[in-house]
């Protein structure tokens, strides 16, 4: 019921898992089809998949979280 998407990956940016909001916007039909997958596996354009592999670096570069990202969706 929660209205944000919410994802979850290892460190290597593959999927472990999403909620049913996110699931949704990357056009899949259950949380589940997601595990496994990276940013380049979904919809998303490949200079998308690109902005959200650079932000997962970052974080896990500096330990600290990214807020209020504009994604380029």
């Amino acid at each position: 019921v929660m209205p944000q998407c919410v994802v979850w990956k290892d460190r290597n940016s593959v999927f472990l898992g999403c909620n049913q909001k996110f699931a949704s916007i990357a056009g899949l039909e259950a949380p589940e089809q997601i595990v496994g997958k990276t940013d380049y596996d979904l919809a998303w354009k490949k200079e998308e998949a690109d902005f959200f592999r650079a932000c997962d670096a970052r974080v896990m570069e500096s330990n600290q979280a990214e807020l209020h990202i504009i994604e380029p969706q």
